[in-house]
């Protein structure tokens, strides 16, 4: 099957997986305050804010609109296009080391492509399509619609009902995990259940239902439990059975230690997963 190789390709084919998972930090909010909770503009590196977004939305979107450079040498556009900005010449030498050096302008714009392509491929394929807008169109026809969307006017007719509109402006966070491979708790215990959640499942926490804060919730019949606190050590022991609901036919349960048995884990379907060892990274 005939595939497209370029210099440096072996560097990024798993670069996706190797960038840390950074939190969503939330600056404000524009326009109707029920649209914008479903409504994101993120400023940041899109392969950063694409990883960020996958607890949340992963499975869920039927279209992801790319506007990419487009690799066209021009150096005198709105922005540079000939792949020479010095924060993409620092990746590359981080990335792809000392080879990066000799790479054409079509190499270099490859290896920036490729990861982005393959986390926006992370969901299974689930999408209906990806459009990648070029040329003329990306300024004369895609800022006009998100000039309108944003504005909440009405499209090509006054007599058309202006779009109930808004947005939440955020920026990247936090790295979910510190530099040791412990939690980073300075982005919230919220984040840390979504990230825990969505690792187990694939899919968005589902909201609290605030009798137990260490329950997730319950997907397929295993229920999943995340005991974590902050500056505390949390031990799976007997006592800590005592909050579990048992109505589920098995259990995932996440704590730093456990004091019970593999006989009694295997005999009452449970199985122990320690904080930060088992927690899976992607």
């Amino acid at each position: 099957m005939p595939s497209l190789s370029w210099l440096g390709k072996d560097k990024v084919l798993n670069h996706h997986l190797e960038v840390p998972f950074r939190t969503l930090k939330r600056v404000s909010s524009f326009g109707d305050i029920e649209a914008a909770s479903r409504n994101k503009i993120i400023h940041g590196d899109n392969l950063l804010a694409l990883k960020s977004l996958l607890p949340e939305f992963e499975g869920r979107i039927r279209c992801i609109y790319i506007d990419p450079p487009y690799n066209t040498g021009n150096e005198a556009w709105t922005y540079n296009d000939n792949v020479s900005d010095p924060r993409m010449l620092r990746w590359l030498g981080q990335v792809v080391g000392r080879e990066g050096e000799d790479l054409t302008r079509h190499d270099k714009w490859l290896c920036m492509m490729y990861p982005r392509l393959k986390q926006n491929k992370s969901d299974g394929g689930n999408r209906s399509f990806i459009l990648v807008e070029m040329e003329d169109y990306a300024d004369s026809l895609t800022a006009e619609r998100m000039r309108r969307v944003i504005s909440g006017k009405a499209a090509a007719s006054e007599s058309m009902e202006s779009l109930r509109s808004g947005f939440d402006y955020l920026e990247l966070g936090a790295e979910l995990f510190a530099e040791d491979g412990s939690l980073n708790w300075a982005v919230g215990k919220n984040a840390i259940s979504a990230y825990v959640w969505h690792t187990e499942t694939g899919t968005g926490l589902p909201k609290a239902d605030g009798k137990n804060q260490s329950f997730l919730g319950t997907h397929l019949g295993v229920s999943y439990y995340l005991f974590a606190e902050e500056g505390k050590t949390t031990v799976l022991d007997y006592s800590l059975l005592q909050s579990i609901d048992r109505s589920s036919s098995s259990f995932v349960i996440y704590s730093d230690a456990c004091a019970l048995s593999a006989e009694f884990l295997l005999r009452h379907s449970i199985t122990f997963k320690k904080i930060p060892r088992d927690i899976a990274r992607f």
